[in-house]
């Protein structure tokens, strides 16, 4: 009986120790645009899409979002991250950006935005280009929904493009 218990101890282990953690695949598609507050959020990167997510086991939260609401005037900064190595420290790729003075649905400029990607840092600010549309804002439910597109520069002049995001969050 001993035996037996320990043969089957013996291939429990071996099949433990010989299995890979595995890591996720990217997206394919970007989440759908909704405006329920299902914490979802995705664009595209120079047409790659972006989802924030951790791909293993972490944690932090892919997706961040800070002063909203405050009455009378409502902020709206959002920070989100992926992450990929096997640390769960290391960020391939993060999108941010904050508006001010939000009081209903409609047009806004970005007035701050930093991007991370192919490990080079790009920033824009209200002079530089960027929009966010608002679809929805419930400030009794704590949603807002909606659009963005981020034209950002790097440090050395180049510039990335963010197109087709879309966000529908619930703090």
């Amino acid at each position: 009986m001993t035996k037996k218990i320990n043969i089957l101890l013996i291939l429990l282990l071996i099949t433990l120790f010989s299995c890979k953690k595995e890591q996720k695949s990217l997206p394919t598609e970007l989440p759908p645009l909704t405006t329920e507050g299902k914490n979802t959020f995705g664009c595209l990167i120079e047409n790659e899409i972006y989802v924030p997510e951790i791909r293993r086991t972490a944690l932090t939260t892919p997706i961040y979002i800070n002063e909203f609401p405050k009455y009378p005037n409502y902020c709206f900064t959002v920070t989100t991250t992926r992450l990929v190595n096997n640390n769960d420290n290391v960020m391939d790729a993060e999108v941010g950006f904050k508006i001010s003075i939000v009081k209903d649905t409609g047009e806004y400029n970005i007035i701050y935005s930093t991007i991370k990607y192919n490990n080079k840092y790009y920033q824009s600010d209200s002079l530089n280009n960027g929009k966010l549309k608002i679809i929805k804002l419930d400030t009794i439910n704590k949603i807002i929904s909606g659009t963005f597109y981020i034209k950002a520069l790097s440090e050395d002049s180049n510039i990335i493009n963010i197109t087709n995001g879309r966000f529908d969050l619930k703090k």
